[in-house]
């Protein structure tokens, strides 16, 4: 359940939090913003405890992280599929070094991304100030 006080409760006890959100997406629909689907869960836990704090996140592509200062470590995943479990284990418990070599930037808010164009002709003017060289 999304309940931040019992989230934060277990958490007390713990010497590491994990966080865990996704997005729901699918094909022929494009998402509706970039934020996953348990972002107050996520923000208030984070905001919550006091211990060390990692966010597990599942995505199709680009999220913002506004719980980005209050965290420890960020670790995202894109469809992994069936080894979604095992790629997070690998990481976490060092069986694996992600290297940080994201295919995507990572916002702060979708105020630092150009906006989607639903138009059929889109006059994209920032030329190479995209990604993170825009930011």
């Amino acid at each position: 359940s999304d309940n931040v006080e019992a989230a934060a409760e277990v958490a007390a006890d713990a010497d590491v939090a994990f966080v865990c959100a996704g997005v729901t997406s699918h094909e022929q629909e494009d998402r509706k913003d970039l934020s996953v689907d348990q972002e107050d869960f996520v923000v208030g836990v984070t905001s919550a405890v006091t211990l060390p704090v990692a966010t597990l996140t599942m995505t199709p592509g680009a999220i913002v992280m506004p719980w980005i200062d209050n965290v420890d470590a960020a670790l995202n995943v894109f469809l992994a599929g069936d080894h979604t479990g095992s790629a997070f284990a690998a990481v976490v418990f060092g069986g694996a070094n992600p290297a940080a070599k994201s295919p995507v930037t990572f916002p702060r808010s979708e105020g630092d991304v150009v906006a989607p164009c639903a138009e059929l002709d889109c006059n994209y003017t920032e030329g190479l100030f995209v990604g993170f060289h825009g930011l």
